[in-house]
């Protein structure tokens, strides 16, 4: 660290003042004593200076600045489009936010102060060596350069192996988090071990990597160790020969040997710093790259004209591989319900995720009330919806909690209320601390069914205009689904209301019928009259009342 380097500087004065005290012929520097106590002087302050910067650096600006690049990363990520985070495991974020961030951290603190503060005093050190005494002053400095070299020429081999070290790292944590998720689909399909075997072989793939990486490191430290303690050996060496020469004297013999076995410890640490630096830089492009991902903008001014949403001619495809729109175009009007209907995989989800800006089309436009959602901030525009999608989202905290979310402001008489329309009621007397039970991580404790009414709570406290349902009512009992569906029948009134549903029945009272089929509008309308046109809308209305009396027996199915 730097100290390390002031104390090498102390060592060359006092060798200065030595030879300054007993006169050596040749080698007096024949400066004043003021000088020397101002050196003195000069060296106790940087000293005392260095090491409270040190403490500061290492121990509170580094996590300072740590905790304000993972709040950055945090509200950079806030701010991206969610096709940043369907494009990448979740387990890697993690890893750049903690593992990648935390090296970052360790860089900062320790190895660049070191390499730098080497590099500034060395040189000095070994010029003032060099002009005390030119034969020793060279035998002692001639292995810095060939270190530094072999330091990097193996640049290249430590950043490649950092590289593949930091993948198989990410291989690795994205099994183990996929083999939690899906724990129970293992089980039931007899795939655990399998599945356990890749995992141990991916594991096996990072401790081979480890283990290269970590030999390189150490054939590239132990290699420049020996070229830089060959210093000391030929000044010991050549410092002999001139001693029985009568060249140099035993004083300047004795300082020389001292000041070069000085001189190779701070290099040492300064090439295993540079090693360090080498890792360090991948995790810094990692944390780069989420730094420098373009958001989503938009203005904070958003004053539409009505609710209508109106999607005309929008195209889209994920990640420019398969088009999931084609051309899309209708029109969801204020104060009526909509209904997207279709077969799966026909785009009826991305319409839901396009209007509320999760991702943006690839052309054409969507409105609402005449506002180009493009040109609106992405959270500034969700404040207009209440979504419900099919996959509903809980948090480890209280039933109670988990409805405030969607609006942070509700007294609790406004939560209990939105809970007794969702009809909530039923299930959370049934709670040990009612309202107050913590549900576990995305709810848990909860069916899959009072996951959905809980969601279905937020919507409705939250009241914004636009109202967007994603099969919200597909893990609801009939009887549940009729009352939940009354229970929301209060927000159509002046709002746009747009549900997506695979039951024919769960539209039949819709006023508008938008039916898609491979990211197309292949017709729409009021449900009656596309009923009684006989085209997609009738084929799939008859097709689901066909399949009601299915039934399984013990003969078969029929």
């Amino acid at each position: 660290m730097v100290t390390d380097a002031v104390l090498m500087m102390a060592t060359v004065v006092a060798v200065l003042f030595t030879s300054d005290i007993m006169g050596i012929p040749g080698h007096d520097p024949d400066i004043p004593y003021p000088v020397y106590i101002m050196l003195c002087a000069v060296l106790i302050v940087l000293s005392a200076v260095a090491y409270r910067r040190e403490y500061d650096r290492c121990f509170l600006d580094t996590y300072r600045e740590s905790g304000e690049v993972r709040t950055g990363l945090a509200e950079r990520i806030r701010h991206l489009p969610l096709s940043f985070l369907a494009e990448r495991d979740p387990s890697d974020l993690t890893v750049r936010m903690l593992g990648d961030v935390t090296v970052q951290e360790g860089m900062m603190s320790h190895w660049v102060p070191a390499f730098a503060a080497t590099l500034v005093f060395t040189p000095v050190v070994a010029l003032v060596a060099v002009l005390w005494s030119p034969v020793l002053g060279l035998a002692m400095v001639w292995p810095v350069p060939v270190a530094v070299g072999l330091a990097l020429a193996s640049s290249r081999v430590h950043r490649d192996n950092s590289v593949r070290r930091s993948r198989a790292m990410g291989r690795v944590s994205a099994m183990i988090r996929e083999s939690m998720d899906c724990s129970n689909d293992l089980r039931v399909n007899g795939c655990r071990g399998r599945y356990m075997d890749r995992l141990s072989a991916e594991l096996d793939a990072v401790e081979g990597v480890e283990t290269r990486t970590e030999l390189a490191v150490a054939l590239t430290v132990a290699l420049t160790q020996t070229v830089l303690r060959l210093g000391a050996v030929t000044t010991a060496l050549i410092g002999i020969v001139l001693l029985a020469e009568g060249a140099v004297s035993l004083t300047v013999f004795v300082t020389s040997v001292i000041v070069a076995s000085r001189i190779n410890d701070p290099l040492v640490t300064a090439l295993q710093n540079h090693l360090s630096i080498l890792a360090g830089e991948v995790s810094c492009r990692r944390v780069a790259e989420v730094s420098e991902m373009a958001v989503q903008a938009g203005g904070t001014d958003f004053s539409p004209e009505g609710t209508d949403l109106v999607f005309e001619d929008v195209r889209f495809s994920y990640g420019g591989d398969r088009t999931v729109l084609d051309g899309v175009s209708f029109t969801a009007r204020g104060g009526c319900v909509t209904a997207l209907v279709g077969p799966s995989g026909s785009g009826k989800t991305t319409v839901a995720r396009l209007a509320t800006r999760f991702w943006d089309a690839d052309s054409g436009r969507i409105t609402v009330g005449g506002v180009d959602v493009s040109d609106v901030d992405p959270e500034v525009l969700m404040s207009r919806f209440s979504v419900v999608f099919q996959d509903v989202v809980l948090f480890n905290t209280s039933v109670m909690e988990n409805i405030r979310m969607g609006r942070r402001d509700a007294t609790d008489d406004e939560v209990l209320a939105a809970a007794e329309a969702a009809m909530c009621d039923g299930f959370v007397s049934r709670l040990p601390d009612g309202y107050g039970t913590v549900i576990g991580e995305n709810g848990a404790m909860l069916s899959g069914g009072e996951r959905q009414r809980v969601s279905i709570a937020r919507a409705i406290l939250k009241d914004a205009p636009i109202v967007i349902m994603d099969e919200a009512t597909a893990s609801l009992d009939a009887g549940s689904e009729s009352r939940v569906q009354d229970a929301l029948s209060h927000l159509v009134e002046g709002r746009t209301v747009l549900v997506i549903a695979h039951r024919m029945r769960t539209v039949t009272e819709a006023d508008h019928v938008v039916v898609l089929r491979d990211g197309r509008v292949v017709e729409q309308g009021p449900p009656a009259e596309l009923l009684a046109s006989g085209g997609e809308f009738s084929r799939m209305a008859g097709v689901q009342s066909a399949s009601g009396g299915w039934s399984i027996r013990g003969g078969g199915a029929v």
